[in-house]
C-alpha cells in the first residue's frame, strides 16, 4: 500500500533503499501507528525479505549422510520442489493430476505405480466444483475406493469465478510483489498438511509476461520456495505454445525448474492411449516414460484395459450360451421363434425361460445378433411339419454340435451373465451394478 502511495512512487523512493528505510523508520515513530503491528510492517517492507543465506563449510558435511530424496509417485514429482506439467488442451492433464491427487490420498496405484500416501490438495481455476465432483466419481470407480474414505486426506478447491488468483504481480520495472492468493495458498497447505499440491493452471497463477526471463524466474523461485517451506511436491500445469513446443514463453520455464513432465497422445490413431515423459529431470533420468490409457472416465494401466476386454469377452460368451440353451429348449418343445419383433420374438420369449438364468430381453437380443454375425444360428430355416403337414420355419442352429449344455450362471444387476468371477478378489463387483471391474 505504501509503495502505491505518492511518496512510494517517487523516483528516489524507487531507486534508494536507504531513503525507503529512513522514511519507514520515521513513520514507525508516529503515535497514531501504535495499533499497527510494527514488526510485521518492517518484515513486509524491508529491502531484504529473506534471511541471510547460510554458509556451509563443506568439511562439516563429512560427519553425516544427506537425507534421501522423496517423490510423490515413482520417481516423479519430488517433494520440496515445483514440477512443471505440460500438455495441450483437451488431452486430460487436469483429469490425470486430479486422479494422482486421489491416488496419493487413498494410497492406491496410479496407472500401475503405487504412490506415497499423503494428504493431497488439488486447486483448479478452470473447472467448477460440479465438474470436480463428476470427475471424482469416475476416478474413485477406477481406483476402487469409496469417496467417503478421503475425509481429511483429499481437498478439492475450485477458484472459478474468483478474482485475484495470481500468486504475485509485477510492476512496470519487472519487480515482483507477492499477492494475497500466495498467502492463502501457504496457509491452506499448512492447515491441511498437504504434501502433494496441484495448481491448475499457470495462466491464472502467473500474472507476469511469460516471455520475460526474470519474471518467469522470480515466479518459479516463489513457487519453489513455497514447496521447500511446506515440504510439498507442487505441480504447476501449463500449456504448450501454438508451434507445438512443450512450453509457452521464455526458456526460463524449463531452465528454472528442476523437473518438467510432458503428457502426450503418442499415437494419433489411438486416442485412448496416453504417455508421460520426463523432458527435464535434474534428479532423475531424462526421457523416462509411463504408458497408460483412458478408460471409462479415468486413466488405467494397459493391463487393466486388457482385463476389462477379457471380462467383456467372458460375459458375451456366457450370454451367447444362455441364448443357445433357450433355443434348444424351445425347439425340443416344438415351438418356433423369430428374430423379428412380434409374438414369436426370440429374446422376449427367452427372457421368460429358466434356461436364460434371468438375462434381460436386451442382453439376449445382443447375444442373438452376435450369434447371427458368427453364423452360429440362421433365420427362417425349415424346422418340421405340424400335424396338418404345414412347414414350420424359424431360428435354427447352423451346426447342431454347437449346442451348449446347461451351465449355472451368476447374474449382475444389468442382466448380464457370467459363470464365475474372473478374479476372486473382485467377486463383489459383479453384483454392484457396475459390471466386472479390474482388481488393482
Amino acid at each position: 500500500m505504501w509503495r502505491r502511495s505518492p511518496i512510494g512512487q517517487r523516483d528516489k523512493t524507487q531507486r534508494r533503499a536507504d531513503y525507503r528505510s529512513r522514511t519507514i523508520e520515521a513513520a514507525f515513530d508516529r503515535p497514531e501507528l501504535a495499533p499497527v503491528n510494527i514488526d510485521a510492517l518492517r518484515r513486509l517492507y524491508s529491502p531484504s525479505i529473506d534471511p541471510e543465506p547460510t554458509l556451509t563449510d563443506a568439511a562439516d558435511l563429512s560427519a553425516s549422510e544427506p537425507p534421501a530424496r522423496q517423490y510423490a509417485w515413482g520417481n516423479y514429482f519430488p517433494l520440496g520442489l515445483a514440477t512443471l506439467f505440460f500438455m495441450g488442451g483437451g488431452g486430460g492433464k487436469s483429469l490425470f493430476l486430479q486422479q494422482a491427487s486421489t491416488a496419493i490420498a487413498a494410497h492406491r496405484p496410479l496407472v500401475g505405480m503405487i504412490p506415497m500416501q499423503a494428504t493431497a490438495l488439488y486447486i483448479s481455476c478452470e473447472d467448477d466444483a460440479a465438474e470436480l465432483h463428476r470427475r471424482s466419481i469416475a476416478i474413485n470407480r477406477a481406483l476402487h475406493v469409496d469417496m467417503a474414505q478421503h475425509r481429511g486426506k483429499l481437498f478439492l478447491v475450485s477458484l472459478v469465478n474468483h478474482v485475484g488468483n495470481e500468486l504475485a504481480s509485477f510492476d512496470h520495472q519487472g519487480r515482483m510483489t507477492v499477492a494475497q492468493r500466495h498467502e492463502w495458498l501457504q496457509r491452506t497447505i499448512n492447515a491441511t498438511g498437504a504434501k502433494f499440491v496441484v495448481l491448475d493452471n499457470v495462466a491464472h497463477f502467473f500474472a507476469g509476461n511469460e516471455n520475460v526471463r526474470n519474471q518467469v524466474a522470480a515466479f518459479l523461485g516463489l513457487v519453489n520456495k513455497l514447496a521447500a517451506d511446506t515440504g510439498a511436491a507442487i505441480v504447476v500445469i501449463g500449456h504448450p505454445n501454438k508451434s507445438g513446443d512443450v512450453y509457452s514463453g521464455s526458456t526460463a520455464w524449463p531452465n528454472q525448474s528442476r523437473e518438467v513432465v510432458e503428457m502426450t497422445i503418442p499415437d494419433e490413431n489411438d486416442y485412448e492411449r496416453r504417455q508421460i515423459k520426463r523432458t527435464k529431470g535434474n534428479y532423475a533420468r531424462k526421457g523416462e516414460t509411463v504408458d497408460f490409457r483412458y478408460h471409462n472416465g479415468a486413466f488405467v494401466s494397459p493391463h487393466e484395459v486388457s482385463d476389462f476386454a477379457a471380462n467383456g469377452q467372458l460375459k458375451a460368451s456366457l450370454e451367447d450360451a444362455a441364448f443357445l440353451r433357450c433355443l434348444a429348449a424351445l425347439t425340443a418343445q416344438k415351438r418356433t421363434c423369430s428374430p423379428v419383433k412380434g409374438s414369436t420374438y426370440a429374446p422376449k420369449l427367452f427372457a421368460a425361460m429358466p434356461e436364460a438364468s434371468g438375462l434381460s430381453e436386451r442382453i439376449l437380443a445382443q447375444a442373438m445378433q452376435r450369434l447371427f454375425s458368427a453364423g452360429t444360428i440362421l433365420a427362417d430355416q425349415f424346422l418340421w411339419k405340424d400335424s396338418h403337414y404345414h412347414a414350420k420355419h424359424g431360428i435354427k442352429l447352423a451346426d447342431p454340435a454347437a449346442e451348449t449344455p446347461g451351465t449355472p450362471l451368476y447374474i449382475n444387476m444389468d442382466g448380464a451373465a457370467h459363470e464365475q468371477p474372473p478374479h476372486p478378489q473382485i467377486d463383489s463387483n459383479w453384483n454392484s451394478g457396475l459390471g466386472p471391474q479390474p482388481y488393482v
